[in-house]
């Protein structure tokens, strides 16, 4: 990309929208849900370590009760830690969302949130940069009258 006249700016515009909208459409489902669900405290029973491209990361295993007082476990994934190389304390107190007519459709907080984020400011990127090319290849290319 470093030459800017082989840049099609249509190109940018088109995925930074269409990012905007897939994100859009996440986030709109996890504000959704968290609207709806119970929030709980739980805790942070065990961690699992995962290898990704030399990095460590340790995804938490939270237990929780629901209303009737049944425990469940999920796996979070937003909160894991990279680069230790020994695993978090077990035992944290975290927020928990969970569908109370299906408690095991549990998330932690920021678990559904912050991929849609990610995803939104990645369109907003790509759209307003396709839209900055575009305008600067249009300027180029109109005579100037005088």
């Amino acid at each position: 990309m470093s030459n800017n006249k082989n840049t099609n700016p249509i190109v940018f515009t088109i995925l930074g929208f269409v990012l905007i909208i897939i994100s859009s459409f996440f986030l709109y489902r996890a504000f959704l849900f968290q609207k709806t669900a119970v929030t709980t405290e739980g805790v942070v029973t065990e961690y699992t370590a995962l290898h990704r491209k030399a990095k460590l990361y340790y995804l938490p295993t939270v237990e929780f009760k629901d209303m009737n007082n049944n425990s469940y476990h999920f796996q979070g994934s937003g909160t894991g830690r990279v680069g230790n190389w020994e695993a978090p304390d077990t035992g944290s107190r975290v927020t928990v969302y969970y569908d109370p007519t299906n408690p095991i459709h549990a998330t932690l907080k920021w678990d559904n949130l912050i991929p849609s984020l990610v995803g939104l400011f990645l369109g907003l990127t790509f759209a307003i940069t396709g839209f900055v090319i575009g305008l600067k290849k249009y300027r180029r290319s109109t005579p100037v009258s005088n």
